[in-house]
């Protein structure tokens, strides 16, 4: 009886050995275990900066202090920039404000990460590419500096694309109705075929009716992909929205090398 005790209270301490061998290699080589990672970080204050530019400048309020994901002295490198003229926007590598932002995959070395954010402009096929570089303190990442890549840029994904035309479709909602005046035909982003299933679908409509572009009544805050699957030149992102429950399957074909939205259909 006491030799299987005792064996069990060895296993025990084992395995205890091995938990805290574990966590102590995790501590050494900065891996992450809990909390937000790098990419939801970098997304987490560029969704702040976005939202901020669209009723002020967060360089001239200095609103950017105060935003989520930023490192103390990366805020006082820019504290020191912002003491001189700057013709260009540091967080953006742009002189305007994109529609919307895309993160990449973050690469993790240790304690030390780089994330690539494509920045999103009004119609444009091309999304501009920036670096954004993170460390690890006291167990959250933390924004040390970005890199603008000289005018990189790539194609827009099909996901990219949807995310970029619902952005502006939105943000053109909260200002009027694009179905009513019928500036919908002239976003870009859409091909001619899903312009003229719109225009039949409205022309056909009568009472109350919905929105056949976002397949609701009401106009969501927000529109994120949850998926993409891309086959050849054709594609269906599946994106959700603001409204609980709410998916979307939205159909593009590429063309010239740019995505255009062809259909959008409830989420399967």
């Amino acid at each position: 009886m006491k030799t299987k005790v005792w064996l069990t209270i060895g296993l025990l301490v084992v395995v205890a050995l091995v938990v805290i061998g574990a966590t102590s290699a995790d501590m050494l080589l900065g891996r992450q275990t809990t909390g937000p990672g790098p990419e939801e970080a970098v997304e987490a204050f560029y969704n702040a900066y976005l939202a901020y530019s669209e009723t002020g400048n967060p360089m001239v309020d200095r609103a950017y202090a105060e935003m989520p994901g930023l490192s103390a002295e990366f805020v006082a490198e820019m504290d020191a920039l912002f003491g001189e003229p700057v013709f260009f926007d540091p967080f953006l590598c742009a002189q305007d404000v994109p529609v919307r932002v895309s993160v990449g995959n973050p690469y993790i070395d240790g304690r030390e990460a780089l994330v690539e954010v494509a920045t999103l402009w009004y119609g444009n096929p091309m999304a501009s590419l920036l670096n954004v570089e993170l460390a690890q303190s006291g167990g959250a990442w933390e924004i040390t500096g970005i890199r603008c890549d000289a005018g990189r840029q790539r194609p827009l994904e099909a996901g990219e694309t949807v995310v970029a035309f619902y952005a502006i479709y939105i943000e053109r909602a909260a200002r009027e109705n694009p179905l009513a005046t019928g500036s919908y035909a002239h976003m870009p982003y859409l091909s001619a075929e899903f312009v003229a299933e719109v225009d039949d679908t409205l022309a056909n409509m009568q009472g109350g009716g919905f929105d056949p572009i976002l397949l609701a009544q009401d106009v969501p805050m927000w529109v994120r992909v949850e998926h993409q699957n891309v086959a050849g030149n054709r594609a269906t992102v599946t994106v959700a929205t603001s409204f609980e429950g709410h998916r979307l399957d939205v159909e593009l074909i590429q063309r010239n090398d740019a995505w255009e939205i062809l259909g959008v259909a409830h989420a399967k």
